[in-house]
């Protein structure tokens, strides 16, 4: 801060510059013009009288869009004039009980934030206090002023979640700003043990083992308690069926090979005796084969015997014969 500066706020009053930086930029919005506006009241206030003038140049230097353009083709002898245009010409149309339907019907939404529910309750009951009727005493004005704040809080704690609303419901709050802070801090101590307890919940997508509640496996494959596994392998063991004919394993006794009683028609079925039947056919094969040699030889002897009682010459052998 310059020495003029230091000069001015210690005799109450300030510079232009800066009153120019304790103005914000206004970009035509309408709900947001009447933030605007007070904050040029605040600077006019605390302004030297002797820059009252260039107070009007400083602010419309401060619009911008298309309203700029417009205020730039009039001429505003002083800060009030100008006031008075931007509040009949850009602010919202809305008369106070417009206003207060609107804050009777504000509701906290499912998916919604306190911090965003509070900003609607505040901007309604904001917008309440501007459109008070000007001509009312101070008096009149601060009970009216002191009605809706006392309005606001009751309406803001009722449209409240319902678990949200029975927390603040039961802790009293005097004032709109008390009852926002501890609905937050609710708020976020509820977000937080709805988090921890997600963490505890059970996902069928993550393996958890019975044993050890550990994560990464099942309780088949946990290394905790072998005997646990041993004993499962053994239960496993004993579900396999035991033949009391051949005492093997594997089968049971209507299917054993060796059960006289079972009929050799059953393995025709069972794909198991099929290497069986094959072998069977080839000795049923070669023994057929023998047979028809035998009697070739033996005809082969009698013709020779014939031959020889008549005095022919045998026939040769023909297997020996070279």
């Amino acid at each position: 801060m310059s020495k003029s500066e230091q000069t001015f706020v210690s005799s109450g009053y300030i510079d232009i510059g800066l009153a120019e930086r304790m103005i914000n930029k206004y970009d035509g919005d309408k709900s947001n013009l009447h933030v605007f506006i007070d904050n040029c009241n605040n600077a006019y206030q605390l302004l030297n009288p002797i820059y009252n003038v260039a107070f009007v140049s400083v602010v419309l230097s401060k619009i911008e869009g298309n309203i700029r353009s417009t205020l730039l083709n009039r001429s505003f002898p002083s800060w009030e004039n100008l006031k008075t245009h931007l509040l009949e010409n850009y602010s919202e149309k809305r008369t106070f009980a417009q206003w207060q339907l609107e804050l009777n019907s504000c509701k906290q939404g499912n998916n919604e934030t306190v911090l965003r529910y509070s900003n609607r309750v505040e901007n309604c009951y904001i917008k309440l206090i501007k459109s008070l009727d000007p001509k009312l005493t101070k008096e009149a004005r601060q009970a009216n002023v002191e009605l809706l704040k006392n309005q606001a809080l009751n309406i803001f704690i009722s449209g409240l979640l319902p678990q949200l609303h029975i927390l603040l419901k039961s802790q009293k709050p005097t004032t709109l700003e008390d009852a926002i802070s501890i609905a937050i801090s609710e708020e976020q101590e509820i977000k937080s043990r709805q988090e921890m307890s997600l963490k505890h919940t059970y996902n069928p997508l993550i393996k958890r083992c019975s044993i050890c509640n550990k994560l990464g496996h099942f309780s088949h494959q946990c290394r905790s308690q072998p005997q646990i596994r041993q004993m499962q392998s053994n239960h496993s063991n004993n579900n396999i069926p035991t033949c009391f004919v051949c005492k093997k394993r594997g089968h049971l006794a209507r299917d054993c090979w060796n059960n006289p009683k079972v009929s050799r028609n059953n393995y025709s079925n069972n794909p198991q005796n099929n290497t069986s039947n094959r072998s069977n056919n080839r000795n049923y094969g070669n023994n057929r084969q023998n047979y028809g040699n035998n009697r070739f030889n033996e005809n082969f002897r009698n013709n020779n015997n014939h031959l020889n009682s008549k005095g022919l010459r045998p026939v040769a052998d023909p297997k020996t014969e070279n």
